[in-house]
C-alpha cells in the first residue's frame, strides 16, 4: 500500500515538472537567424505563425544537432533566457 501511494505522487510531480516546463517553453522568446542574419524574435506560437510551421519545427531549431548540420542557410533560433 505504501510504495503505490509513493508511486502515485511520484507520477503527479512528474506530470507536474512537465506541464510547468511546457509553459515556460510556450512563453518563452526565441531569436531566429538565417546565418549571421538576425531574421525576428517571439514566442513559439508568433514564429510558428510567421514562418508557416509547427510549433515544434521551432523548438527543432533550437537543437545543437540541427545547428551542427546547418550549413548556414537554414533558419536557426536561440531561446532568450531571462534574468
Amino acid at each position: 500500500m505504501g510504495a503505490d501511494i509513493i508511486t502515485l505522487v511520484l507520477r503527479l510531480i512528474i506530470a507536474r515538472c512537465a506541464a510547468e516546463s511546457w509553459v515556460i517553453k510556450m512563453a518563452a522568446e526565441y531569436a531566429v537567424y538565417k546565418g549571421d542574419q538576425f531574421i525576428d524574435l517571439g514566442t513559439t506560437d508568433y514564429l510558428a505563425n510567421k514562418f508557416g510551421v509547427p510549433r515544434k519545427t521551432i523548438w527543432y531549431w533550437t537543437a545543437p544537432a540541427y545547428w551542427k548540420k546547418n550549413k548556414g542557410n537554414s533558419l536557426v533560433a536561440i531561446r532568450i533566457e531571462d534574468d
